[in-house]
């Protein structure tokens, strides 16, 4: 099974109650932006083991130069770690992440996250084991166009004493000046485990560092979901704490200033919002220094959940808030935001999906100024959602009002299907399905990270499945004429 057909299926088990929706649109809109046809990654071996190759994350530094990781399998037990670079728009072939080697691969080898503030100069980071199936995470840097070595995050073993550690984001301001975080076992303890950060500075990783936060964090059990660094040492980030073993899970922010990691909080209003006790911190992204956003889902006593919005003005953490017109379109009924990117101070646009009825649907909302507008749903994407199942996965901002962004939907057979859509000079065209995956023979597809690095150049990685072969996607826009 696929990565993207899995994260279907765990948004599909969400319970969603409440009456149909109805969708109006004038006539059909053209889209600004093109994408072009999907493409199958080169060089992966061509094999249907139990997970084929996928494309996890993808940065683009500038238009055409772009990098990405995921992993391939080596047979039905073993993959491997890979990455893939574009260079003035043509994509080379996958090689494997170097310092690894065959005796190096596990089930879980892959590179989850990557990170490029300039044409050929990435980090990424993953995860690899070498006994025993217990996963070990490691950091690669791209220089001046060449991958180095792959080497273990500097003290992780110290906290992760028995493995299984992970790690969820990463974010390179910089070249050579990044910020790494997710979740480490707490050494001598299987159960559990703790939120950890690691930074980067002048091409050098440092040690990796549990954090600290109120009297429960860590205790049972923490982690780090999402990062983001406005320059080099001014980050923040977030993720969700257990304050017991029985629930009342919820989310915090925490945030380094000229190098010098806080300590967590929780996020300020969770009290009065979060009375179901279960939350997920799902996103993050800043401007500019100390004005960053993030968003996720809480849970309302009655057991369902609702998006939430909190963000950062000048170093101070705000109050968390529900979706403006979100309640229009949904009801009492559930909701979450998965994804959010701010190209400025008080300018973001995020994603999510809502639940009426039996049907899922997409919808993104924006903040202009400081001020959040309200949600919308996906132009378009009524034609292609014949399923009646889809959420926003992914949104890239290069400039205020100029963004990509990709989700999936369900069409007529029940396939789950990705869309990309874009957004330009404020105003967001169609969604457009994936186009090429008939030459492919795909009968689903997945996008998993999506990258812009100009308001109408983006590319997308993820994978799709096709008889006798699942294998790595990659689809860019078309050249702008």
């Amino acid at each position: 099974m696929s990565h993207h057909t899995k994260l279907l299926i765990g948004i599909l088990s969400f319970a969603i109650v409440g009456a149909n929706s109805t969708y109006c649109f004038a006539a059909p809109l053209t889209p600004k932006v093109l994408w072009g046809n999907a493409m199958e990654g080169k060089g992966l071996p061509k094999h249907n083991y139990l997970f084929g190759s996928d494309l996890f994350s993808v940065s683009c530094a500038s238009v055409g130069n772009c990098s990405a990781g995921g992993n391939f399998a080596l047979n039905a037990k073993l993959s491997q770690a890979f990455v893939v670079n574009e260079t003035n728009g043509v994509w080379a072939k996958a090689q494997p992440v170097p310092g690894f080697t065959r005796r190096d691969a596990s089930e879980n080898t892959q590179v989850y996250v990557i990170s490029c503030p300039a044409d050929g100069d990435c980090s990424a980071a993953g995860i690899y084991s070498v006994k025993h199936n217990s996963s070990l995470i490691f950091v690669v840097d791209e220089k001046n166009g060449k991958w180095g070595h792959a080497i273990e995050v500097p003290g992780s073993a110290r906290l992760d004493a028995g493995g299984g550690g992970f790690i969820t984001s990463i974010s390179c301001p910089t070249a050579g000046n990044c910020s790494a975080g997710g979740i480490l076992p707490v050494a001598y303890s299987t159960t559990i485990s703790g939120a950890f950060v690691v930074d980067e500075t002048n091409g050098v990783w440092g040690t990796a560092m549990e954090l600290s936060g109120p009297p429960s964090f860590n205790h049972n059990g923490a982690g780090i979901d999402s990062i983001s660094c406005a320059s080099a040492g001014n980050c923040s980030a977030g993720g969700t704490f257990p304050k017991s073993r029985h629930g009342n899970a919820p989310s915090f922010v925490v945030n380094e200033t000229d190098g010098t990691w806080g300590k967590a909080h929780e996020i300020l209003g969770f009290t009065k919002l979060n009375l179901g006790g279960s939350s997920e911190f799902r996103s993050i992204s800043c401007g500019a220094p100390g004005n960053c956003s993030a968003v996720g889902q809480y849970q309302q006593k009655s057991g369902v959940t609702r998006a939430y919005i909190v963000s950062e003005v000048k170093g101070m953490w705000g109050t968390a808030f529900t979706v403006p017109g979100l309640s229009k379109l949904n009801g009492p009924h559930m909701s979450s935001l998965t994804t959010i990117s701010c190209a400025s101070s008080g300018d973001c646009t995020a994603g999510g999906y809502y639940g009426n009825g039996d049907h899922q649907i997409a919808f993104i909302v924006s903040e202009k100024d400081g001020t959040w507008g309200t949600a919308m749903v996906i132009p378009g994407l009524a034609v292609l959602n014949a399923g009646h199942t889809s959420y926003m996965q992914i949104i890239s901002c290069v400039s205020v009002g100029n963004c990509g962004a990709s989700g999936t939907y369900s069409d007529a057979s029940g396939n789950a299907q990705s869309f990309l859509v874009n957004e330009t000079n404020s105003t967001w065209g169609p969604a457009q399905a994936i186009r090429g995956l008939a030459k492919l023979k795909a009968n689903s597809s997945g996008v998993l990270s999506l990258s812009c690095a100009s308001p109408v150049s983006c590319s997308a990685v993820g994978d799709f499945s096709a008889p006798g072969n699942n294998a790595a996607l990659i689809v860019s826009t078309e050249p702008h004429k």
